[in-house]
């Protein structure tokens, strides 16, 4: 089973060599991994070639796009998206080919921690909830190929909710299961929550979930 890592990149120069690095370390050279670079005005996709990365460039922003544009590129069975402040915990994509390498569509997402210690909770209780929910993600989402094309990729022109909206659709799709990996975790840059605090996130999520427009709810990049 082939594994295609597609891994959306706006202005990530001083992540985007350790994301790398964390996957090249336990990933084979049979599989692929992809750097989106989307709207970037930094070294990223230079960084991210010299990691060993396949580059795929557009002037146009947008997490989805990206995502959707990496997987259009990608040659493998199962596609992992990762999003370029996220690093693969040792024996992390040995567990997601485990859970994908079976003949039925499958869907689902990774137990991510903190890069600190100051917000484990935060990160528990969103653990518990992406759980409960079965769907959204903290960074992290892996798909059958065939399920993801039948689900029609991620919805383009949202940037909150993206994941949600993806998951739950992908989901109803006949046949599909979803899994939630617990163990081995990734580990995820909390830049976002350090800039803005846990209140003002979570306000930005409420919104998404009741917004009829999801499109008017968005955030502004932190780098």
């Amino acid at each position: 089973m082939k594994l295609s890592i597609v891994i959306p990149a706006h202005n990530e120069e001083r992540v985007i060599t350790d994301t790398l690095s964390a996957i090249r370390t336990q990933l084979p050279r049979a599989h692929e991994v992809i750097v989106v670079c989307n709207g970037c005005r930094d070294a990223t996709a230079a960084r991210a070639t010299a990691g060993g990365a396949r580059v795929v460039v557009t002037n146009r922003r947008g997490v989805s796009l990206a995502r959707n544009l990496g997987a259009r590129h990608a040659t493998g069975d199962t596609l992992l998206f990762v999003d370029a402040d996220v690093r693969l915990a040792p024996g992390l994509t040995a567990a997601i080919r485990a859970a994908a390498g079976t003949r039925r569509a499958t869907v689902g997402t990774v137990r991510v921690v903190p890069d600190c210690r100051r917000y484990v909770l935060h990160y528990a209780v969103a653990a518990v909830m992406i759980r409960s929910l079965r769907a959204a993600s903290n960074g992290l989402i892996f798909c059958s190929a065939p399920l993801f094309a039948a689900a029609g990729g991620f919805p383009e022109g949202i940037e909150v909710g993206e994941d949600n909206l993806f998951m739950r659709r992908a989901r109803r799709i006949p046949g599909a299961r979803y899994r939630f990996i617990r163990r081995p975790a990734a580990i995820s840059d909390t830049r976002r929550l350090r800039r803005w605090g846990s209140l003002r996130l979570l306000f930005i999520w409420l919104r998404a979930v009741v917004a009829r427009d999801k499109r008017t709810v968005g955030y502004a990049a932190v780098r």
